[in-house]
């Protein structure tokens, strides 16, 4: 029997012949394909360029990831209603009309799930497979549908083409003209350019506006020897369009895309000509290829970046088509540009959940020397430090996610793992990017991000290092600043600037360290991050070649993810700055003990340990082996414990608790419900392990809080 005559032959389950043909049917599936997965992603991803420059795809990634999409997964149904119908016919009409249905039902369900209600998701889902049987028995039934999808016959291709060439994305597929090179610069100062993400400066700063030097001593260094921009503010929320307006002096707006052809003027091509250009960039591409030949943070083969691209555009569709209530359990796709399900360590086992979020590019994650820590941060530091040497007319440029979501290291540098995403969770995503309204909750955070500025500052100890070691500290251009703040409030948006927390994200650092500088300057005017590529030229003793963008002197104007400008005053926002700084000294103290603590005065003492029996156990740690082989010294640490405790609720306010490590209390923390569950973490500080097997032990603290009672709810490896 041949394939055509199916519609003839075969018998639909109500006993009447088929309405369709083999042909016919494949691209009916090809159309209930595209309208259910393709052209939501595509819609998605068109208006999304930047996630393929961040991840640092090619031309060739796009289009064939595109054509595959479209094309694979219908072939393979057709291929798969060949064989049944080989076999039998009507083993061929039942799976068609099995396909049919759950297609239907997936297009039903995100008209359901965005435009009807956000209910339960057993109930959307149920109600989606209702319309896709009642459609399947309709195409059945009827010859309208199976009709109306022969016309809609070329949608897919369309669809195909509206992506690659009408959409934002054209401009990564399409050749595009190259980015123009600037006259040759006469300078030949050494240039370093180093730019954070997610830092502001309020992080830094002191509760007098001097830097904190007892936190960050290697940003006072830098402060001593440079012009520190005290009232420096960002353009933009967003790293994609951040930093290109740092390197261009101009705001891209929405329109542009962070790449050399669409915003060509920039510092690269000014330097490029003359210098020998180093560039590690994260989630751009600012530098031309002409000057960086290929630079940037991933250049793996076409198989790595394709299967990378792979897992996270299926993340991306689960997300879309899922209902909220379970889409929500997968990893979070609006914190970082690429990375979603990859893994920040790499344990001995694999853990039961995977820490995530890591734009590591697939880099193999290994444990080494201290600094070349599991994860891609610290190690793309390192590559930006290595080729720093003491010749001249070498420019070192990088842009790397520090102190940025997620935060997994300490103020010594060394990673600590997250094996369950507790933190992932106090950021939700309705809308996208707001944290909980528990302020405890969301003051782990905060010491958590000041941790990973204190990793970011001993990265920074490395570079002035390097750079003295080489002998170009005193000869060289150094700029450092960042891209944008973040902010920490309950019910608040984390990156999302707004007008109360437009302090926290808009203030930036900014550090000019020119050539030869005789002492240092702090200038308290307000400055853009749009004056950098102008400071940059000015202190080689060059002109900046095109109109950078005006600083207005009295207001601040940060870009945000709608399109809209939030101003605000720079004398009111200055203030409500030093408010925050304020508050973060009111919550953390001097130096690093109660930004891993709440009440620090507890730590040290001993606690009460002994051998409990097994049923006694209420603690059941995430990874409970991480204690096993703990070395306070090794670039990876438990700094970061997390558990389950089972029998027990927490309240609102959350169960003072307290871990002891090795008999001694180590962490005073809370635990709290997640969930559904009660969770707890806490914060230790490697002094309290010792090489080998630890013991850790949890306890419920009850009575006064300066000598309260200890009642244990179990541990790990109390039997040894």
């Amino acid at each position: 029997m041949s394939a055509a005559g199916v519609g003839q032959a075969a018998q639909a389950p109500t006993g009447e012949p088929a309405r369709w043909s083999f042909l016919a049917g494949a691209i009916h599936l090809t159309v209930l394909w595209a309208l259910a997965f393709q052209r939501p992603l595509f819609d998605l991803l068109g208006s999304n360029p930047d996630f393929f420059v961040a991840r640092g795809n090619t031309r060739a990634d796009i289009v064939i990831y595109a054509c595959a999409f479209t094309l694979l997964p219908p072939l393979a149904m057709a291929i798969a209603e060949w064989v049944a119908l080989r076999l039998r016919p009507l083993a061929y009409v039942v799976l068609h009309l099995g396909l049919v249905a759950l297609l239907s039902a997936a297009v039903a369900l995100q008209f359901l799930k965005d435009d009807v209600a956000a209910g339960p998701a057993g109930l959307l889902i149920a109600a989606a497979l209702a319309v896709g049987l009642l459609l399947a028995w309709a195409y059945t039934r009827t010859r309208f549908l199976p009709q109306a999808l022969t016309v809609l016959g070329p949608a897919p291709l369309l669809f195909l083409a509206l992506f690659l060439f009408f959409s934002p994305v054209h401009k990564l597929v399409l050749p595009q003209k190259a980015a123009a090179a600037s006259a040759r610069v006469s300078a030949r100062a050494p240039v370093v350019v180093l730019f954070f993400d997610e830092f502001p400066i309020s992080t830094l700063m002191d509760e007098h506006g001097g830097i904190d030097g007892r936190r960050f001593p290697n940003f006072a260094e830098l402060a001593a020897h440079s012009s520190w921009y005290r009232n420096t503010t960002t353009v933009a929320d967003k790293t994609p369009r951040a930093v290109p307006a740092m390197l261009t002096g101009r705001n891209p707006g929405y329109h542009r895309l962070p790449i050399a052809s669409d915003q060509p003027p920039s510092i690269f091509s000014v330097l490029g000509p003359s210098y020998e250009t180093h560039a590690i960039e994260t989630a751009t591409r600012m530098c031309p290829a002409t000057v960086c030949h290929g630079s940037g943070a991933d250049e793996a083969g076409f198989s790595s970046r394709f299967r990378s691209l792979v897992a996270d555009l299926r993340i991306v569709s689960e997300r879309l088509l899922l209902p909220n209530a379970i889409a929500r359990h997968l990893p979070p796709v609006g914190q970082t540009v690429g990375g979603f399900g990859s893994s920040l360590a790499a344990p001995k086992r694999p853990a039961k959940i995977d820490a995530r979020f890591q734009q590591d590019f697939d880099a193999k994650l290994r444990r080494q020397r201290r600094l070349a820590t599991p994860g891609g941060k610290a190690q793309m530091f390192a590559n930006f430090v290595a080729p720093i040497d003491g010749e001249d007319r070498d420019f070192y440029f990088l842009d790397v996610q520090l102190p940025h979501f997620p935060w997994e290291y300490l103020e010594t540098g060394q990673h600590y793992p997250q094996h369950f995403p507790d933190m992932d969770n106090f950021i939700i995503d309705d809308p996208p990017g707001r944290f909980i309204a528990n302020q405890w909750l969301v003051d782990q955070s905060y010491a958590r991000h000041m941790l990973q500025a204190g990793a970011s500052d001993h990265l920074l100890g490395t570079l002035i290092a390097r750079m003295k070691r080489e002998g170009i500290w005193d000869r060289a251009l150094l700029v450092v600043s960042a891209d944008h703040g973040v902010s920490f409030r309950p019910g608040g948006f984390r990156r999302e600037v707004r007008a109360d927390n437009l302090e926290d994200i808009a203030f930036v650092p900014l550090f000019v360290k020119a050539p030869r500088q005789a002492r240092p300057r702090v200038v308290d005017r307000h400055a853009c991050t749009t004056e950098i590529p102008g400071l940059i030229t000015t202190a080689l003793g060059v002109d900046l070649d095109w109109h950078a963008d005006r600083c207005d002197a009295e207001e601040v104007g940060v870009l945000n993810s709608f399109g809209s400008l939030q101003r605000g005053s720079v004398g009111r926002y200055a203030g409500r700055r030093a408010d925050a700084i304020r508050r973060k000294f009111e919550l953390f103290g001097e130096g690093w003990d109660r930004v891993y603590d709440d009440d620090p005065a507890l730590i040290g003492r001993a606690a009460a340990t002994g051998k409990r029996p097994a049923a006694a156990n209420r603690i059941r740690f995430d990874d409970e082996s991480e204690v096993d082989e703990a070395d306070p010294e090794a670039g990876e640490v438990p700094a970061l414990l997390q558990a389950t405790i089972s029998g027990m609720r927490a309240p609102a306010g959350g169960i003072p608790v307290a871990v002891a490590v090795n008999g001694r209390i180590a962490a005073v923390s809370r635990a709290y419900e997640l969930e559904g569950k009660t969770r707890f973490i806490a914060l230790v500080q490697p002094r309290f392990y010792r090489h080998g097997r630890d013991s850790v032990e949890v306890f419920r603290m009850t009575g006064p809080v300066r000598r309260p009672g200890l009642r244990s709810l179990g541990g790990a490896n109390l039997h040894e």
